[in-house]
């Protein structure tokens, strides 16, 4: 993880749904889901697309 990434995610918080997991920070959400795909999305209000693959199909 670069320093970065770290520093974003110095406060996060886990979430579990189902057999889908995610992290999430005040900018970041990184989800991986059950499938194996993983995204990880800035949801700055700029920034639309995936920084990290894209969704698995649920």
């Amino acid at each position: 993880m670069t320093p970065r990434l770290k520093a974003a995610f110095a406060t996060v918080f886990m979430i579990a749904h189902g057999t889908n997991h995610a992290i999430r920070s005040q900018r970041y959400h990184y989800i991986r889901y059950r499938g194996g795909g993983e995204g990880l999305y800035d949801t700055a209000p700029s920034v639309s697309p995936p920084l990290l693959g894209a969704p698995a199909t649920h």
